[in-house]
């Protein structure tokens, strides 16, 4: 239930940019809020209420600055295609390493609002397109039976950096179903494995 209130506060806040600490900022869209790292250029974690009611939006544009927060402060196209190059020219290829922009607030909930550089972030490749997407289509599953969830999906970093650019080593998501309070909670890692997501499931 607190979790429910701190959501309902951020949501009802009329300032669509909230300073947290010299570091971070909550920013809050029509449909979902994310809490984002300034020092780092990248989300922390993002946040929006899903309804079974959610409609699946029409083909996915080009991802773009959050025009509430000034685009030097955003990993932009061009960043994720330095680290890739970078990668390369290492000689590292294969699925443990090709790198994709990975939604938090999930496109196929939100639509084109969330192809914004401010919700997205390093994510393996096959993960993203594998493991990932299957959690994201399990959550849509729990929203058709539950009605309502509010769903917060963040990342942890352990030191791990491209050529000077952070990368998260886990990604997580949280589920919160708003009938009857209870909470799921999944942390996986960021990288290639042949796990289902259920095995992450704490």
């Amino acid at each position: 239930m607190k979790n429910i209130l701190i959501l309902l506060v951020l949501f009802a806040c009329s300032a669509p940019l909230k300073v947290e600490n010299s570091g971070t900022v909550v920013i809050k869209h029509q449909n979902f809020i994310i809490l984002y790292d300034t020092v780092n250029l990248c989300p922390v974690w993002s946040e929006y209420i899903l309804t079974k009611n959610q409609v699946k939006p029409p083909k996915r544009g080009v991802f773009v600055c959050d025009d509430l927060l000034p685009c030097r402060l955003q990993q932009g196209n061009e960043i994720y295609k330095k680290v890739n190059y970078w990668i390369k020219s290492q000689g590292a290829i294969g699925k443990d390493y090709s790198l994709d922009r990975g939604h938090l607030s999930d496109y196929d909930d939100l639509g084109p609002e969330s192809m914004i550089f401010t919700n997205i972030s390093f994510q393996n490749s096959y993960f993203n397109q594998n493991q990932w997407v299957s959690l994201e289509n399990h959550v849509r599953q729990l929203a058709l039976q539950n009605d309502t969830l509010i769903v917060r999906t963040g990342v942890i970093f352990k030191d791990s950096t491209i050529d000077g650019i952070n990368i998260p080593v886990f990604y997580w998501k949280r589920v919160i179903i708003k009938a009857t309070g209870d909470t799921l909670y999944w942390q996986m890692p960021n990288r290639y494995d042949d796990l289902d997501y259920s095995n992450y499931r704490q």
